[in-house]
């Protein structure tokens, strides 16, 4: 029988929120010896007003009179709500990530550690009636507690019984629905001098069966036939350091194309048709995510290999869906994992033969500029009789422009950084493109989700 009991203190936790709404009144009683008001602050008790209550509340003795002023709250009634109610098999599932924590440094890192699912069962609707009675001495009393209660209802105050994100019942809205001004007879007696004004409040709540909780084991390398022998693919296999939470996903028959706001999804042929749909529709990334935990916005990367010797690290790209194109997806670069510039930065590409410096949005010439040129330069007055050719670097010194990158007599691939968009160039032997962006085929890009 003990492990079926369950108690999770719902009802508890609601009347304790519910009694803090009422903490804190004051009244005013009369003057201190300077002069000034004397504040007394209206103590919160739960309890209703039945003769046991009363009597122990008096310590047990007809002598003692109860102090006042007062607040109690107790429970009035307790009704199921069938308009609330939803389909009792109804189950619903989340996926949580956490953040991977580093023991070492006692912090929290920028990647996914542990994975779970909560699987959550239908919560049953009830109306809970609270009646708080307000227990004063006389009538100044009860007037400045009530209008500071009163107040507060125009009609009801939200009320969150959990800061838990996953608890899906924490949100209830507290009404005033009633007042009772007084419980005393009319006309008055002598012999009772505690007066109680009783305020009736509803509070539609929830409560909920335990949930299911299941910490996610996921295989970390999932590779589909790669015939290539890269790199780092074998890292994936090997690396000590992979999560034992994420899945490293390939594969074998589609390529991508990285545009600078956009990851595109190929098939070998570099088209975008799906070819086992309906004819027309374009490959979709959800149907590719669909085996490995669905699309994670912010969480997915896709990890690309720039496929030379000189940059042997991946570029990680985070990922977004595009609402209403499944055929693309946005992206956010980890700027720290970008290669290292090899060359100094640039300033700016520009066409020679349009503008010079001072001319055609080319600024004024000063120290240190630097700029990649797309057409060459031949010998003339505004760049000072310089000779220089498509894809060089120039600078200027100070007196002359010289050629300080020389694209023809250079064959290695370099790096640098246009100043202007802070993109990242690479020199490929030949010509400079953008590092990142372009065709990747299989084996040169993965997903890590």
């Amino acid at each position: 029988m003990a492990q079926s009991y369950f108690y999770d203190q719902q009802i508890r936790r609601w009347l304790l929120q519910f009694m803090r709404l009422f903490g804190g009144f004051n009244v005013q009683m009369g003057k201190d010896a300077n002069g000034l008001d004397n504040y007394h602050q209206v103590p919160v008790r739960y309890g209703d007003t039945t003769r046991m209550s009363q009597h122990i509340m008096r310590k047990n003795s007809e002598n003692t009179i109860l102090s006042v002023p007062a607040i109690s709250c107790y429970i009035a009634e307790l009704l199921p709500n069938a308009e609330r109610r939803m389909t009792p098999s109804f189950e619903d599932s989340v996926q949580i990530y956490e953040k991977q924590y580093d023991s070492t440094a006692n912090s929290y890192q920028d990647q996914v550690g542990e994975t779970y699912t909560l699987e959550r069962h239908a919560p049953i609707p009830f109306d809970l009636t609270i009646n708080v009675d307000v227990w004063t001495s006389n009538t100044e009393q009860k007037l400045q507690l009530l209008e500071q209660i009163l107040l507060l209802f125009n009609p009801s105050v939200n009320l969150q019984s959990s800061q838990n994100p996953y608890d899906w019942t924490s949100l209830a809205v507290v009404e005033l629905i009633n007042i009772t001004w007084t419980a005393r007879s009319i006309p008055q007696g002598t012999d009772d001098i505690i007066d109680v004004a009783s305020l009736i409040f509803t509070l539609p709540i929830f409560l909920t069966p335990p949930a299911k909780v299941k910490r996610q084991v996921l295989i970390h390398s999932i590779l589909n036939n790669v015939d290539a022998n890269y790199g780092f693919i074998d890292d994936i296999i090997i690396g000590t350091n992979t999560p034992s939470s994420r899945q490293w996903i390939t594969f074998e028959d589609r390529h991508i194309r990285v545009s600078p706001n956009h990851v595109q999804l190929l098939n070998k042929d570099n088209s975008d048709v799906n070819r086992s749909g309906v004819g027309g529709d374009k490959l979709s990334w959800k149907d590719h995510f669909l085996n490995y935990g669905g699309m994670n916005n912010g969480i997915t990367e896709i990890r690309l290999s720039l496929g030379n010797s000189d940059n042997p690290q991946e570029v990680i790209l985070k990922l977004t869906e595009v609402p209403g194109n499944d055929n693309i997806l946005t992206y956010t670069t980890n700027a720290s994992t970008l290669p290292s510039d090899s060359v100094a930065m640039i300033n700016g590409i520009i066409d020679p033969t349009v503008g010079s410096p001072g001319n055609g949005n080319i600024p004024t010439v000063s120290i240190g500029q630097r700029y990649l040129l797309i057409t060459p330069i031949i010998q003339n007055g505004m760049w000072n009789g310089l000779t220089a050719d498509a894809n060089d670097i120039i600078e200027y010194n100070g007196s002359n422009w010289i050629v300080s990158f020389d694209a023809s007599a250079t064959n290695s691939v370099a790096y640098t950084t246009n100043a202007n968009t802070m993109e990242k160039l690479y020199f490929t032997g030949t010509d400079w493109v953008l590092a990142i962006e372009g065709l990747y085929e299989q084996g040169y890009w993965r997903i890590v989700n």
